[in-house]
């Protein structure tokens, strides 16, 4: 586990500080640099940055003590990411068997999604850390109940949601394994949690009672669930695409591929192994409810909501590897020989996972990772100085890069005309508090009578108001551009 600790760190902080933050990033950095100074996340814009109130807070707690450098914004993320190689490992142990923690967590080390989200700071490691070590505690109480190990599965739970709401997911994944562990109840004598329930109280209530309570429970439940999924953008009541869940479904086809169909694999043939599907329910309820709940509810898609649940398909492609071997030959050392090279030979030829670390990571399809980096050292060296103005779509960016931020183009991130009309209603940036520039008319006053520059990348040119867009490219002068590609091009006009 030493070795590799030791080299999934190497992969994850090599040149951790080189890449530009892109736009995703600035938002942890600006509610961080807000803790910093009011002990909240409250921007100046008055808004509260709530939701991933316990990276935020780590972030703040890294910046403080390192200062305001990408390895401390990052070193976060980039922990929690060796920390969940260990979490995977115990967590595949204590549902499977030790083989399969240990071929779990080597994928888990040399993934290429893995690696790269740990060097991003942003909420995500975070999340899936706390995901995998409440999905261990649960699993750990369904078996053996006790105190201490209820006590640990609800601070975990909390603690993941206080990383992304999306965790509220684990509820209705506690009930439905709960109801799996009731169907394929085991025979041996031990205190599982519904055994513990069901001894506590059937001497004070009838079969009949204990029934009513138990579904009025899981009812409730329920209930709460959606209530909550609701205060938090998940609501599943709400009639909106259904679209959504099929853009889910492509993403995971076309970005895990490989680890998608070695998990339905291991689906198979530990299903056709007439092992204790009890063990496998626990895996597939974990990972379908999450992916189900967000992606039938969500009506914006954003492939990397659902990352958390990668590990437990890496636990699903471990256990197809392992009893592939164990079909192959009964002799260990033979097996071991077999599975390494067969694990070697994935790592080796799948761009699903990285031998050799890379200084930068493309993220999903479509992810905007402009180097803005280099484009505000530009300014910089052309003599940007009080006197001169900024205008950006990403406000955060212009405070980490310049130190200010002036005057705001309006988009809507989430691409949605109701989010572009009320934040043009408000007439400010929401995170910075900066004046937005509502029309072409205003912009070409300001560029007339100021001097300065602005910045626009690929999202923020499909985004704009035409008109906006047409006066930059057409009245502004060109100073400097950078079109790698991948939805990363940026550009920036000086005036």
């Amino acid at each position: 586990m030493l070795i590799l600790l030791l080299y999934g760190a190497y992969l994850r902080f090599f040149q951790i500080s080189k890449t530009s933050y892109w736009i995703d990033e600035s938002y942890t950095i600006n509610a961080a640099q807000a803790i910093l100074h009011k002990g909240i996340p409250l921007l100046d814009s008055g808004s509260l940055y709530g939701g991933y109130y316990l990276p935020n807070y780590l972030t703040a707690m890294s910046m403080y003590i390192l200062g305001p450098t990408p390895l401390a914004t990052r070193l976060p993320a980039a922990l929690f990411g060796l920390a969940s190689i260990i979490m995977v490992y115990f967590l595949a142990k204590n549902v499977f068997n030790r083989p399969v923690g240990w071929i779990a967590s080597l994928l888990t080390t040399f993934s290429y999604w893995e690696i790269a989200w740990s060097r991003q700071a942003r909420m995500y490691m975070a999340l899936q850390f706390f995901f995998l070590a409440s999905l261990l505690c649960f699993f750990k109480l369904l078996n053996k109940f006790s105190w201490p190990r209820l006590i640990a599965t609800i601070l975990l739970t909390l603690a993941a949601i206080l990383c992304q709401p999306l965790a509220v997911t684990l509820l209705p994944i506690y009930f439905l394994a709960l109801i799996a562990q009731i169907f394929f109840q085991s025979q041996k004598h031990q205190t599982t949690f519904w055994t513990y329930l069901k001894n506590k109280y059937q001497a004070l209530l009838s079969d009949a009672w204990q029934k009513i309570i138990f579904w009025l429970i899981i009812l409730s439940g329920l209930l709460i669930i959606f209530y909550f999924s609701g205060q938090t953008g998940l609501n599943i009541f709400r009639q909106q695409h259904f679209a959504t869940a099929g853009q889910y479904l492509k993403f995971f086809w076309t970005t895990y591929l490989l680890t998608v169909v070695l998990a339905g694999g291991g689906f198979l043939v530990f299903a056709l192994s007439k092992q204790r599907l009890i063990l496998l329910s626990y895996i597939i309820i974990a990972w379908a409810t999450p992916f189900l709940t967000i992606s039938l509810s969500s009506d914006v898609f954003n492939g990397r909501y659902l990352f958390f649940l990668l590990p437990l398909l890496f636990i699903l492609n471990a256990v197809a590897i392992y009893i592939i071997v164990k079909k192959i030959t009964r002799r260990p050392k033979i097996q071991f020989l077999i599975g390494g090279a067969l694990i070697l030979l994935i790592i080796s030829l799948s761009p699903e996972y990285v031998i050799k670390p890379h200084d930068f990571y493309q993220l999903e399809n479509i992810t905007p990772q402009p180097d803005f980096k280099t484009a505000y050292n530009v300014i910089k060296k052309a003599g940007f100085n009080q006197d001169d103005i900024i205008i950006s779509p990403y406000t955060p960016l212009d405070k980490i890069y310049l130190g200010q931020t002036d005057y705001a183009l309006p988009i809507a991130l989430t691409g949605k005309p109701s989010e572009l009309n009320a934040l043009k209603e408000s007439g400010f940036d929401s995170y910075n508090g900066s004046p937005l520039i509502i029309d072409a008319g205003q912009l070409e006053n300001i560029a007339t009578h100021r001097h300065g520059f602005l910045i626009i990348d690929d999202m923020a040119a499909t985004r704009l108001d035409k008109d906006i867009l047409d006066f930059i490219r057409n009245d502004l002068k060109s100073f400097w551009r950078k079109t790698p590609g991948h939805f990363s091009n940026i550009w920036i006009y000086k005036f």
